[in-house]
């Protein structure tokens, strides 16, 4: 996307619409996100990886029609969410996999979906002219914001969960290794 180089295969390749695809496994929070913004998921989750957080990403490839189904799935693995995408705040795809979550996963859910959206505080026209669309948007340092927010919300995610998990233990008088040992 966008200059990246890579390999290519040979003959006729499809991608199935309406089929995501999960491109890391993981256990401890589903990252649902499409196109260029992607990147950015994985280089979060790398990060997170080495603090012993696996993330689950999943990449929607198409949005219309939409895969609810593998990101409900992975929402009950996970019991949390958090979307990544590149959008305005209003009215996106992000709102969308909410909504649908919510309705078909809310008793899996141990914190709030999050949404991080790369265009917030940015409801002003796109530019044309290279320049001024580099400040416009913000690309100077965009990436590593964008990574630095997306592992911050994930660490957000996980400390509620503890959290909790901590206090209905602190309820019932069970204690963390029982709880362990039947996992």
């Amino acid at each position: 996307m966008y200059g990246d180089k890579g390999e290519v295969p040979e003959g006729e390749y499809t991608i199935p619409i309406g089929l995501a695809d999960i491109k890391r496994e993981g256990n401890d929070v589903t990252v649902v996100s499409f196109g260029k913004i992607i990147k950015e998921a994985y280089k979060a989750a790398e990060l997170l990886s080495s603090e012993g957080i696996e993330c689950e990403i999943i990449d929607l490839r198409t949005v219309r029609p939409m895969d609810h189904k593998t990101i409900i799935d992975s929402v009950k693995k996970t019991n949390r969410l958090v979307i990544l995408e590149e959008a305005w705040p209003f009215g996106n795809v992000s709102t969308e996999i909410t909504y649908q979550v919510q309705s078909q996963a809310f008793d899996y859910l141990d914190a709030p979906p999050d949404t991080i959206n790369e265009l917030v505080g940015r409801m002003s026209p796109e530019i044309y002219e290279r320049l001024k669309e580099a400040v416009a948007l913000g690309r100077f340092n965009e990436q590593e914001r964008m990574s630095k927010e997306l592992l911050g919300q994930c660490m957000q995610l996980l400390i509620l969960y503890e959290a909790h998990h901590l206090e209905s233990h602190e309820r019932t008088g069970t204690s963390l290794q029982t709880d362990c040992q039947t996992e």
